[in-house]
């Protein structure tokens, strides 16, 4: 597609074009209304063209400033003069203008700010001659219904603002796919809910090769309009309006810099206009792509002027402290395109931002770029960035100067949890241990609250160090401790609450949190995560895409956003886009790539591949989900699950054995991490995949979940129900949570796994549920395993092991000569013999892995 390809686009199809053009020719008139770029210009544009080519076209917009004098619009549009019309009635105007004009298109913008005898010329001239014909275009829908009623018979056309499901209907209608769920809230956002924005920013992605698009799925990765190129066209013809192309250049201004540059009448025209608006004493243009428009086609050279001017604008002081983070960061972004440098202030404001939305080494590199001091509070984002970026020496340099400089508790305390991520990150590094361990001292005998909140973190990563858990309880109520501490007691409590399976009350922590204090960033991630992560377990998918929104990004999601948008796609069944929004963590698009988190994302896109029927990709991303090692011993634990998941769903060969191995690990590693969560969702699992006779005891184990002091809540809590049901044969308790499932909205995996058991597990349930059990058993998920014990058992990468095997090589000499880690190829070691039922690899004969198709070296 090329890049001006969307410009004179309508906002309805073809068909709905004709339709609507035969009815507006029967009746004389048209009025569309709707938001400015809602496409009443492309509709008209449209409509237009249905009638004969000859037919003259007539165009009038009326001013934004007030109602028109009478006669005005006709003297416009050249059917009459001021005088004439005053003097003469409807009737004798109308015949002289019809016998001078035989056929005519008239259209008429801002028509609810027309003189209204001009109008009722117009609609008498409609009415009279077949040949003449009006569109009639207002922006506001309540003045189009009170100005324009008289014209009876007129067809109405209502054109909506492009947001939610409109929107993702309209981007299908445009490029012929589906945009994933985090593409409609930014393409929103970025659009203003305009229909023309939303094809700019169509045609700018597809000139900067940003659509990728996968079966009927299409997601946006471009994310730097400074850096690319333009579409062609232009949203709206503002080149060279000097209020417009500083406000984009910014993102908004208050007006006392308007006012300094001089510019207030221009932006006070653009208000009239309908492209900008104020609020809370900042005015902005209407979109973000509107910006991008306007101030891309500035000059290099006008562009620099024109940003120093805004900065001297900007001033010192409350002025400048008061530009929010966001249009900060705008300004920075064409300030960098001409290589203008900006006052620190603005620069701390920025390296936070930066950190908060998730694009951590551009916050990395502006703050190596800065000269100047910065802020300790920006030293404590910038750990958190470093521990993202796993550069453990960074963080442990930022916490030691800090604490050579009497921080304070906030500061020491966001440290702390940047190290703590830094050990969930890297569970080995001895560099985060030693320099957590130095902060945690220091706040003993400088701040004991915060020494309490960073043990009870790090026993979340490290179980066996005790957490002053009654402490911290009693914390988050202490009228007398610090709102921020308190607020982050909350959240350690809330994620305690939910590796424990208590989504609800993991929920309720983190909102009393965000009550007490938003924290700093590494807060926002927590929150983030929490939100997201409790509400797909909760479950509420309206609320976990609620959290998710906010870290939206056109083109550039957060390394933990995008994870968490590809979970819930794909516990949503909606795995094409899953696919989508997981393959960046994988392939080192830009600065997502994540060594922790990509092999999380190649189980995903390897279960999503398999869904989708591609079984050869399916199986490359399981092989990687075990290449790819994580240096965190929780994600690796909870990597082990959802390569279970990837193995027996794999098609067209599920790995039965496979997935049995990985459900087994995650429940073992749950335990020994006290993470219940994984537990249960390992046990879950592997109990409905071995035979009967290991059964009973998992299903009353996850069944004792329901009880005690902390009992499991929300989609944990329906397993145990599943799992007590089924080990009990209580078909009562089958049936009403077969309806439960049909009922409520629950994760699509949890539905067909938990239909799958009580189809199984229940011959006489009533025979509509039956009906309904079989219809969702019959899912894609459930296809029948098949035997693996043929020629294919074993993977590529398994086979090239086994032939080191064969030959007497150790698992270091086989990583040595093969390219890989020692802890991949123990790996590979381990699968083989489980996959052979081999009890070691002394087992393993020549014969026995050709005939598993194994090429052996010759003599």
């Amino acid at each position: 597609m090329s890049s001006p390809s969307l410009e004179r686009t309508p906002p309805v199809d073809p068909s709905e074009v004709e339709s609507l053009a035969r009815r507006w020719l029967r009746a004389g008139v048209v009025i569309v209304t709707g938001e400015r770029g809602a496409g009443e210009d492309e509709l008209a544009r449209a409509l237009v063209e249905q009638r004969r080519e000859h037919v003259a076209v007539l165009d009038a917009e009326v001013p934004h400033r007030g109602r028109a004098p009478s006669g005005w619009l006709l003297e416009e549009l050249g059917l009459s003069d001021a005088d004439s019309v005053n003097e003469r009635t409807t009737d004798s105007l109308s015949r002289d203008i019809a016998a001078t004009l035989a056929e005519a298109t008239i259209v008429v913008r801002g028509a609810g700010r027309a003189d209204a005898r001009s109008l009722r010329i117009l609609n008498a001239l409609a009415g009279r001659e077949r040949g003449i014909r009006l569109i009639l275009i207002e922006a506001d829908a309540a003045i189009a219904d009170a100005v324009l009623a008289e014209f009876r018979g007129a067809v109405r056309v209502a054109l909506p603002r492009m947001s939610g499901a409109v929107l993702r209907a309209q981007v299908e209608r445009l490029i012929g796919a589906v945009p994933v769920e985090e593409d409609v809230l930014s393409l929103e956002d970025a659009s203003g809910g305009s229909f023309r924005a939303l094809c700019w920013l169509l045609d700018l992605a597809a000139a900067n090769d940003g659509l990728v698009i996968d079966r009927g799925v299409v997601h946006l990765r471009f994310d730097n309009p400074a850096a690319g190129a333009l579409p062609q066209w232009s949203i709206e013809r503002l080149s060279g309006d000097p209020a417009a192309e500083a406000l984009a250049v910014t993102g908004s201004l208050p007006l006392l810099a308007v006012e300094r540059l001089g510019l207030l009448s221009e932006t006070a025209a653009l208000e009239s206009a309908g492209l900008a608006a104020t609020t809370d004493g900042r005015v902005r243009l209407t979109s973000s792509a509107l910006r991008w428009d306007v101030a891309g086609r500035i000059g290099a050279s006008a562009r620099r002027l024109l940003l120093v001017r805004v900065v001297q604008a900007l001033g010192e002081g409350s002025v400048l402290g008061a530009m929010p983070g966001a249009d900060a960061a705008e300004l920075m972004m064409w300030a960098w395109s001409v290589q203008l440098p900006l006052p620190v202030q603005l620069e701390e404001k920025v390296i936070g931002y930066l950190i908060r939305s998730g694009r951590h080494q551009r916050a990395v590199n502006l703050a190596g770029r800065t000269d100047h001091p910065l802020h300790p509070s920006v030293h404590a984002d910038l750990a958190y960035a470093h521990a993202v970026l796993d550069d453990d020496d960074a963080v442990a340099a930022i916490a030691h100067e800090l604490l050579r400089s009497h921080p304070a508790a906030a500061t020491i305390e966001a440290v702390g949890l940047a190290l703590v991520l830094g050990l969930f990150r890297d569970s080995a590094s001895v560099v985060y241990d030693e320099a957590l361990a130095a902060v945690i001292a220091w706040a003993a005998e400088h701040a004991p609250h915060s020494a309490h909140l960073l043990r009870g973190y790090l026993a979340l990563v490290r179980p066996d160090r005790d957490a002053p858990w009654p402490a911290l309880e009693a914390m988050v109520d202490d009228a007398g401790a610090a709102a921020l501490t308190r607020a982050r007691a909350a959240r350690v409590l809330a994620l305690r609450a939910w590796k424990d399976g208590r989504p609800v009350t993991a929920t309720a922590l983190v909102e009393q949190a965000a009550q007490l204090h938003a924290g700093c960033a590494i807060d926002a991630a927590m929150t983030l995560f929490l939100r997201a992560a409790g509400g797909i377990l909760t479950p509420d998918f309206a609320g976990a895409g609620r959290a998710l929104a906010a870290s939206a990004v056109l083109g550039s999601p957060s390394r933990l956003g995008g994870l968490l948008w590809a979970a819930q796609a794909v516990y949503r069944g909606d795995v094409a886009a899953a696919r989508l929004i997981a393959e960046p963590l994988l392939d080192g698009y830009g600065e997502i790539d994540d060594r922790v988190l990509a092999p999380m994302a190649a189980s995903i896109v390897s279960i999503a591949s398999s869904m989708l029927g591609d079984g050869e990709r399916a199986r490359q991303m399981l092989e990687a989900a075990y290449d790819l090692e994580s240096p965190s011993a929780i994600v690796s634990a909870a990597n082990a699950h959802l390569r279970g998941i990837a193995a027996t769903q794999l098609q067209p060969e599920p790995l039965h054995d496979e997935g049995v191995a990985g459900y087994s690990a995650a429940a073992e590693e749950g335990r020994a991490l006290d993470f219940r969560l994984l537990e249960l969702l390992g046990t879950y699992r592997l109990a409905h995949e071995l035979g009967a006779g290991h059964q009973s005891a998992l299903w009353a184990w996850i069944a004792d979940q329901l009880t005690g002091p902390d009992p499991l809540e929300g989609v944990p809590a329906l397993f145990a129900a599943m799992a007590r049901a089924v080990g009990e044969r209580d078909l009562g308790a089958l049936a009403a949570l077969v309806r439960r499932l049909f009922q409520e909205e629950l994760l699509q995996d949890a539905k067909v796994l938990a239909m799958r058991l009580a189809g199984r597990a229940a011959a006489d349930i009533p025979a509509a549920a039956r009906r309904g059990i079989v219809r969702v058993a019959r899912h894609r998920f459930d296809r029948e395993r098949k035997d693996p014990a043929s020629d294919s058992i074993l993977t590529p990468r398994e086979r090239e092991v086994a032939a080191q095997i064969v030959v007497g090589l150790s698992d270091r000499e086989i990583a040595e000569r093969l390219g890989r880690s020692r802890r991949t190829v123990t790996t590979h070691v381990g699968r083989i013999l489980r996959k052979l039922d081999l009890a070691s690899r002394r087992d393993l004969t020549a014969p026995l892995a050709e005939r598993h198709g194994v090429e052996l070296a010759g003599p």
